[in-house]
């Protein structure tokens, strides 16, 4: 009973999201905003999100890519998943999107939000990821390479071999620090053509 209880709180949490993901909040773990309840109570069932809206300049390209990046020993062991599209086609020029994982029915999954989209699929590198995570809005986005980092998340497990639960909210530091890190990215382009051969090539 107490099985399917989860389950049926998870599923409707995922039925929410639509929702959710057209929301005007201006953080994702803001104690003030009214998905508070929502929030905790992914956090109860293991689900966690990377929430951030990102508000494109006029001087920016034409283009996007948003990717996942995903780390072992600070560099990149694969890239994926995510999406890509025309900067002007979005509302007043700004990307919006939530990215979760967590365990379905006991197996890994991610699910990547934006309006008018969705897309999910098993993940299970994510799972590693069970030390802190931080979304990062215009004014905190980081840099990695070509990429602007929008969030990440790391795993307690360091890469010397020790367990590290604090967070610092600092990728650099993450990649020097941690075993495992994932990260929602950002990359410009001149035109959607060149976002789409970036987004399929390895």
């Amino acid at each position: 009973m107490k099985r399917a209880l989860i389950i049926l709180l998870l599923a409707g949490i995922f039925v929410s999201l639509g929702y959710i993901a057209w929301h005007e909040h201006a953080h994702a773990h803001d104690l003030s905003d009214a998905n508070t309840a929502d929030y905790a109570l992914r956090g109860f069932l293991g689900v966690r999100t990377i929430n951030c809206e990102y508000q494109f300049s006029p001087s920016d390209h034409h283009a996007f890519q948003l990717t996942a990046l995903r780390f072992e020993d600070g560099k990149v062991i694969e890239k994926g998943g995510g999406t890509f599209g025309k900067i002007d086609t979005l509302p007043s020029h700004k990307l919006k999107m939530e990215f979760m994982w967590g365990d379905v029915n006991g197996k890994p999954h991610t699910t990547l939000i934006m309006p008018g989209m969705s897309a999910g699929s098993p993940d299970p590198f994510w799972q590693k990821l069970d030390g802190g995570w931080a979304s990062l809005p215009n004014d905190l986005a980081q840099h990695y390479n070509d990429y602007l980092i929008l969030g990440f998340a790391q795993s307690n497990l360091g890469r010397d071999g020790s367990t590290n639960n604090a967070f610092g909210a600092d990728f650099p530091d993450a990649l020097k620090s941690q075993k495992y890190v994932g990260a929602i990215a950002l990359k410009l382009f001149d035109t959607v053509d060149q976002a789409q051969n970036a987004f399929s090539s390895k």
